[in-house]
């Protein structure tokens, strides 16, 4: 019995057009992946008003992928990064991992 492999992308933007290195990067993986018979679910982010996938770039991308979730991120990255240094909480390494 020969199944397809099932595979859950999860990128941290919407890879089409693969216009610079990070989403050449997952373009590329995706379209091999297809191409070796796997199943492919992406999720993915972009930036609302700013990189909002047109419907030709997001009929592109269901092409090669059977289920696609994509997720405006609100305010931008500036400002997810504003909020993360405004939080109360602090991520830090732990000295015991070496990090």
């Amino acid at each position: 019995m020969n199944q397809a492999v099932r595979l859950v992308v999860v990128a941290q933007e919407f890879p089409y057009p693969p216009n610079h290195g990070g989403r050449a990067d997952v373009w590329r993986r995706l379209r091999a992946l297809k191409s070796l018979g796997a199943s492919l679910a992406l999720v993915c982010w972009y930036e609302d008003g700013i990189n909002t996938p047109t419907e030709g770039e997001l009929a592109a991308v269901k092409a090669v992928v059977d289920t696609l979730v994509v997720i405006p991120k609100k305010g931008g990255t500036w400002r997810a990064m504003l909020r993360l240094c405004r939080s109360h909480g602090h991520a830090v390494a732990s000295p015991r991992h070496g990090y």
